[in-house]
């Protein structure tokens, strides 16, 4: 197991030539600016242009914006209005596409949308992104069972700002995602969480999953399990 998180951590060693999500996102909007101006942004900052070939959450918000910026509906892609971030007191069906947007188990999410508790993270009364703590059975540990963030939303820091506040509720925050999902192993990695454990064949068919499933061109199977200090 030591040996199977060495060979992926290796593999995720950022190039040299990645700038980061930080400084990717600080440039975004100028870089799409370029883009739209058929100006060539890569020879400008190649470092974004690596970045993004690299990190598949930022891709996203990329391509979110590009679309965005070619419908000029840019300013759309940003909350006009400050979020908050509270426990969810609804009916949990009101995040059911949030929570599948995190989960491509439709017959999973039924099986835990009820456990634990929700944070919301909300424009006026408008839901833009969510995270839910269940309970693991290690003393003060807290699993992020789901967690997603409205595409419109990407970028603006809300999944940092959710994570952030779970970490106020935990001792230990524990997270899982697909060993093929680069760019949510990279997020979590520079929001502070530290590999675990692997778990194999995670993914199948007997859990509702795809059988051609993949994530960056990578067949979905195997689990990757991270966890970092509460604040």
């Amino acid at each position: 197991m030591d040996e199977q998180l060495s060979q992926l951590e290796q593999f995720l060693r950022t190039d040299p030539r990645d700038v980061g999500c930080e400084q990717a996102l600080a440039v975004l909007h100028v870089y799409v600016d370029l883009t739209i101006a058929g100006a060539r942004p890569e020879l400008r900052y190649p470092g974004i242009a690596e970045h993004l070939r690299a990190c598949g959450p930022c891709s996203e918000d990329f391509e979110g914006l590009l679309a965005a910026a070619s419908d000029a509906r840019l300013g759309a892609a940003l909350p006009p209005t400050p979020i908050s971030i509270e426990p969810h007191t609804g009916p949990r069906d009101e995040l059911r596409a949030l929570f599948e947007e995190a989960d491509d188990s439709p017959q999973m999410v039924s099986a835990y949308i009820e456990d634990g508790t929700v944070l919301v993270a909300r424009e006026g009364d408008r839901p833009v992104g969510h995270l839910q703590l269940v309970e693991t059975g290690e003393p003060g540990a807290l699993e992020i069972k789901n967690m997603a963030v409205d595409s419109a939303y990407r970028g603006s820091g809300i999944g940092r700002a959710l994570i952030e506040a779970a970490a106020q509720r935990a001792a230990t925050l524990v997270v899982a995602t697909a060993a093929a999902d680069i760019g949510n192993l990279r997020f979590y990695q520079r929001a502070g969480f530290r590999m675990r454990s692997v778990e194999r064949d995670a993914f199948t068919q007997a859990t509702g999953y795809p059988a051609d499933l993949e994530s960056d061109g990578i067949p979905v199977r195997d689990r990757v399990w991270l966890d970092r200090r509460g604040s």
